[in-house]
């Protein structure tokens, strides 16, 4: 960056009201001369005050007393040495910088996220409230009833909870609220240093501009000179003086790119500033509207779900009442049948009868045929027996015949 030297201003003169200007004092090099046509440096500074009109009357200053501020600080030293010249606009960048710094050493690397993460942590706290996960499922009748008698503890000790992640919340929310405000407030004092940073180089600019004119003049003055066109010594003061114009007007260009950047903060501070008063805003209404609001909503939850529980205790026993109710008529009316088939019933089954009358039938049947078979056998068998015999007679008679 460039700046504007300390060496600026001189001690006479004071800082007036409609500039808010205050001038710093010079110590002008004793072995250089000081400017001493008055006339010549009045008419160039009324020349550079016209060139930079603009600049002076958007930094709302009197262009009779730039006039005699920039005239006095150029008949205070040598202006056509290149002393000060790097050094031009240093003193009002300074300033602001050294505010800057000051104003920074207080903010926190941290305090720059901490806005999002306060909005995350109030949406967090709001999902962690599941009102339909707290809702068990279970068929049982017994069971059914524990539950009913436990939802509402454990969702009150559940929105406890959540209730004290609000306050505390809460408490943040007023902390970073406070720490935006306090960057708020400070940044109007930035505002304020910004728009002297850009008068005062709208003085720099004057000054320097005259300056240059000042050793233009010098060097069309030498160049012109009859006896100095052989002058060695001649030719380097105007090659000295034509490089002190150069960076004068090398540094003029920066100062304009220093006053143009000024011009552009302005309204970037109260975009800023704008910007911090609407978070503001926002984090107000989200502790005295949204958990609030939240805080009612849950206890309504907690209400309705309390009802819902009931409606599901009061039809579930209605259900048990009329599965049990069903349950007997359809058990009475399954005695009864059996109780009219029993009563009406034989002591004996004809089909009981009949069967017993079949097998006996059959059975004597089957015994009549056994017999008749045995007999059969035995008659069999008792003429074998005869043939056996008598085969066995022959046999005998037969052997004692042939003795």
């Amino acid at each position: 960056m460039v700046f504007q030297p300390k060496t600026f201003k001189p001690k006479s003169v004071q800082p007036t009201a409609s500039t808010g200007f205050t001038p710093v004092a010079v110590n002008p090099v004793a072995s250089t001369p000081a400017v001493t046509d008055c006339i010549s440096v009045e008419s160039q500074v009324r020349a550079a005050i016209e060139t930079y009109q603009l600049e002076i009357r958007e930094s709302g200053l009197e262009p009779e007393v730039v006039c005699k501020e920039a005239t006095a600080q150029l008949q205070q030293g040598d202006v056509y040495s290149s002393h000060g010249i790097s050094n031009l606009g240093q003193d009002s960048a300074e300033k602001i910088g050294e505010y800057s710094d000051s104003m920074l050493k207080h903010v926190r690397t941290s305090d720059l996220d901490e806005m999002g993460k306060n909005l995350n942590q109030v949406i967090g706290v709001a999902k962690q409230v599941d009102i339909t996960g707290l809702v068990g499922k279970g068929s049982m009748f017994g069971k059914l009833v524990s539950k009913f008698r436990n939802t509402k503890e454990a969702i009150l000790s559940q929105f406890n909870s959540v209730s004290v992640q609000l306050d505390r919340v809460v408490k943040e929310i007023d902390s970073q609220r406070s720490r935006l405000q306090e960057r708020a407030n400070q940044l109007d004092t930035v505002f304020a240093h910004n728009l002297e940073h850009y008068k005062s180089l709208s003085l720099v600019l004057v000054y320097s501009e005259a300056r240059k004119r000042l050793i233009q003049d010098k060097i069309a003055l030498l160049s012109s000179a009859t006896e100095s066109q052989n002058s060695a010594l001649v030719a380097q003061e105007i090659s000295d003086l034509q490089t002190n114009a150069e960076r004068i007007e090398k540094r003029i260009h920066d100062l304009k790119t220093l006053q143009m950047l000024a011009l552009q903060t302005a309204p970037m501070i109260r975009m800023v500033q704008t910007n911090n008063i609407t978070l503001i805003e926002k984090f107000d209404n989200i502790k005295m509207l949204t958990i609030p609001s939240w805080k009612k909503q849950f206890t309504l939850a907690i209400s309705l779900l309390e009802q819902k529980k009931s409606v599901e205790l009061a039809n579930k026993i209605d259900d048990a009442t009329n599965n049990l109710i069903k349950s007997n008529a359809d058990l009475l009316r399954q005695n009864s049948l059996q109780t009219a088939q029993a009563n009406q019933r034989s002591v004996v089954d004809i089909e009981t009868l009949e069967h017993v009358q079949s097998t006996l039938i059959t059975t004597l049947q089957d015994v009549v045929n056994i017999e008749r078979e045995g007999a059969n056998n035995r008659r069999s068998a008792d003429e074998k027996m005869v043939h056996m015999k008598n085969e066995l007679s022959n046999f005998l008679n037969n052997k004692r015949g042939n003795h």
